[in-house]
């Protein structure tokens, strides 16, 4: 069973702490800032936006070969870095996700590796000024863990999902409740080997994750799990036809009734973008548009500001490694592909994530080739077309 590979923060997310000794808990959240210094390998994964004017974004950035935590707010106007502490013992790690109620209460998850090489979870809050290091519970018996989503349907109630390694070996789900002052564990449905990717809450007692799972060691299949406020339950879920590995990236609802998850599946010879919705009754997959003969598509984040209207982003790639931007919207009816432009001078374009605060108002987030550096990138739509922002880097 592997980790989700679409977004570049699962594919960097911590090395794997294989054969590391469990801890129980975080250790003390005595952190330091980013260290001083100039990033040639930066990428935002997830952008979060309370409205048109108060945007995060938050990913990673490589200083002196360390991957360490990276965000960004938008005001309206620019781009800001923003210092992003650390737990004590970090050695390297990232932020993969993160949800805002609003500009001055954020929630940010991740993973990071300690420097006994156990790989620990990464929970860090904005309050408008700072992001401050928050303790996480660690599950038993686990050897490996990370968040990977997030989601917070109040200023004090957020859920974070990811997976986490038993000693066995086998890989299992895992949702932390946040309840504005702790971090508290909650029971997932049980079996495996399976992992959750992404998460969206439209009130305390309605989230939906997605993620997947094998069944006898078969090929990698949708799953989708339900939060009613009291437990979580596995919700049937379909799988394309034809389809030999299913790999949901992101999950968004506008209501209880009204939720999109994005990803991509593949076939024996190439890989295709995923798109399935949720109409309170049950999941059903939607045709996306086809990639041009040779060329593989990945969706990577989605946001829904409307029932009837979904925006999609990732990256196409058309041979070898090199990558193109992919932005497609949902009309309620039928997915249609979006032009996006490039940075001056960039190549390789990839989106990771996207959020909107209307229909009108929607960030997509990622990185760009620039010669031998890896750049932060943004986009911003604004009903009529997508733009490019200059974005900073650390």
């Amino acid at each position: 069973m592997r980790r989700h590979t679409v977004a570049v923060a699962f594919a960097l997310v911590c090395a794997s702490a294989s054969g590391a000794v469990a801890i129980s808990a975080s250790p003390a959240v005595a952190g330091r800032p980013l260290g001083a210094g100039t990033s040639t390998n930066s990428s935002l994964t997830s952008v979060s936006c309370a409205s048109a004017a108060a945007c995060a974004a938050v990913g990673f950035d490589t200083i002196a070969g360390v991957s360490e935590p990276f965000a960004a707010s938008w005001n309206g106007k620019t781009w800001t870095a923003q210092a992003t502490p650390v737990p004590k013992g970090f050695k390297h790690g990232v932020l993969s996700a993160v949800s805002c109620r609003s500009a001055t209460n954020c929630t940010a998850v991740g993973a990071f590796d300690n420097a006994a090489g156990a790989e620990m979870l990464l929970a860090e809050h904005w309050n408008g000024k700072v992001w401050a290091v928050e303790v996480t519970p660690a599950p038993a018996n686990y050897y490996g863990q990370s968040l990977v989503g997030v989601s917070c349907p109040s200023t004090s109630a957020c859920i974070a999902v990811g997976s986490y390694f038993q000693l066995s070996g086998i890989q299992l789900t895992l949702a932390d409740y946040w309840n504005g002052r702790t971090w508290t564990i909650q029971a997932t449905p049980a079996g495996g080997p399976k992992y959750l990717v992404s998460v969206s809450c439209t009130s305390t007692s309605a989230c939906t994750a997605v993620g997947s799972y094998a069944k006898n060691g078969g090929a990698e299949l949708t799953l989708v799990e339900h939060w009613n406020g009291k437990a979580w339950a596995v919700v049937s879920a379909p799988h394309p036809t034809g389809s030999q590995g299913t790999y949901p990236a992101m999950v968004a609802c506008a209501t209880a009734t009204s939720c999109m998850d994005v990803g991509y599946y593949q076939n024996s010879t190439s890989s295709f973008a995923l798109a399935e919705s949720w109409n309170g009754t049950a999941w059903r997959v939607l045709a996306t548009p086809r990639p041009a003969s040779g060329t593989n598509e990945f969706l990577a984040g989605t946001a829904c500001p409307a029932a009837t209207t979904c925006f999609g982003v990732g990256y196409a790639q058309n041979g070898g490694s090199s990558s193109s931007p992919l932005a497609e919207r949902w009309s309620g009816k039928v997915w249609t592909v979006q032009p996006m432009p490039w940075p001056k001078g960039g190549s390789a374009l990839s989106l990771f994530g996207v959020g909107c605060s209307t229909t009108t108002a929607c960030t997509a987030v990622g990185s760009y080739q620039k010669g031998s550096d890896t750049l932060t990138l943004a986009e911003r739509w604004n009903g009529k077309a997508w733009a490019v922002e200059a974005t900073p880097n650390s």
